[in-house]
């Protein structure tokens, strides 16, 4: 870490998934939460609370436990435009060319039953 880095709060987010034995997928949620102080640098904690040295590290075995296959069911969700758009677009499209229709006739009876030619 830097040692300009500024004392603090944190926090850490776990969540953890795996397929058990009979390849149903497992949730694991229990106190995913967890907060702790982030200490300026050189300064030492005052109150470790139960936290002990966990000495090395394991490495990780290279698949998890139980070894069991996931065979996924159903489909992706579509995307794009579903094969109604364009039927949809034209009825659109001839809506507007209605409307615009009408307004042109309305405003040319207005103008000529005025005495106005347009």
């Amino acid at each position: 870490m830097d040692k300009k880095a500024p004392a603090g709060l944190g926090f850490a987010i776990s969540i953890g998934m795996y397929a058990d034995d009979e390849g149903n997928c497992v949730f694991s949620g229990d106190d995913g939460y967890y907060e702790f102080d982030i200490l300026k640098a050189g300064s030492a904690s005052t109150d470790p609370g139960d936290a002990k040295p966990q000495g090395g590290r394991k490495p990780l075995p290279n698949k998890p436990a139980g070894n069991t296959e996931i065979d996924p069911q159903g489909h992706l969700a579509e995307t794009g435009s579903s094969s109604a758009l364009p039927v949809i677009a034209l009825a659109g499209g001839a809506a507007v060319a209605v409307g615009a229709g009408a307004v042109f006739v309305v405003r040319r009876r207005k103008a000529t039953g005025t005495g106005i030619i347009a």
